[in-house]
């Protein structure tokens, strides 16, 4: 409901309207998980910011989303640690996190490099 008080009453129906596209076509499935717990912050901290935006700027924060991450179960493939500060931190280092307990990301490479070898 306060979704749609926002957009009829905003002085910034633009933005409110492509909020929503954006928050539509980045969607994440709010009964998987974790999820639920970080949909008001995706949609307010990473949507709404870069709404109006440059497009790259808008991927890379959904990208490195904590909502991101669990939606994708990239969560695997990260340091939580690092995860948690999202979308402000620094690049991802996927490999410290797929080294440690030979999930993620990395898993496909590694075992490609063990049938080359």
């Amino acid at each position: 409901m306060a979704k749609v008080t926002r957009a009829i009453y905003s002085d910034r129906q633009l933005q409110q309207v492509m909020d929503d596209f954006w928050f539509n076509h980045f969607n994440v499935y709010a009964a998987k998980g974790e999820v639920k717990w970080y949909l008001t912050s995706y949609e307010r901290d990473v949507i709404q910011p870069h709404t109006l935006g440059k497009f790259k700027d808008l991927i890379e924060a959904t990208a490195k989303s904590p909502a991101m991450l669990f939606y994708l179960d990239n969560y695997l493939s990260v340091d939580l640690a690092r995860s948690n500060a999202l979308p402000q931190s620094a690049p991802l280092d996927r490999q410290t996190a797929a080294d440690s307990d030979g999930r993620g990301l990395c898993r496909n490479n590694r075992r490609k490099n063990k049938t080359a070898g």
